[in-house]
């Protein structure tokens, strides 16, 4: 394993594969988010997708405790209701696969600003939490504002 260092408040070391995959373009061809082996479990993308459930107000009342970058039952759970209440029973497994990536990937504003484009998340609907995120526009990686420690973040597993 690769040490990255991650720019924020307090710099701090966390660990990375060697060969990270970052969230890129349009977010239906992500990897699957769930507590199975066989899914991302963990890293940036899983706190990516914590924020989102924040900002919606899927956060089990912890708030931004609740972006851990760990997929487990309380992701799971919370993951499970989000998709319930916005994308429909049938829909509802707690995992994050093709269909709950490309609803998430909804903005309620955006503009481009020198090699990126700038969205605000606002949630589904618009509350008063909103998050910033940015695609690089040569790359197609994506990273956001992690709310919890307020900085930059990568969206690599």
């Amino acid at each position: 394993m690769m040490l990255t260092a991650v720019a924020g408040v307090g710099s701090t070391l966390v660990a990375s594969p060697a060969s990270a995959h970052p969230v890129s373009w349009g977010w239906s061809d992500n990897h699957t988010l769930c507590t199975q082996s066989w899914c991302v479990r963990n890293g940036n993308v899983v706190r990516m997708w914590q924020a989102i459930l924040w900002v919606d107000g899927f956060d089990n009342g912890q708030g931004t405790g609740f972006i851990d970058g760990g997929y487990g039952t309380n992701t799971h759970n919370q993951t499970f209701q989000y998709q319930y209440t916005y994308i429909g029973d049938n829909q509802s497994d707690g995992e994050v696969g093709p269909i709950t990536w490309g609803f998430a990937q909804r903005f309620c504003d955006d503009w481009i600003s020198g090699s990126y484009t700038y969205y605000v998340y606002c949630g589904q609907p618009s509350g008063t939490r909103t998050m910033q995120m940015r695609e690089n526009r040569s790359t197609g990686e994506w990273s956001f504002v992690n709310p919890r420690t307020g900085a930059w973040t990568g969206s690599s597993h």
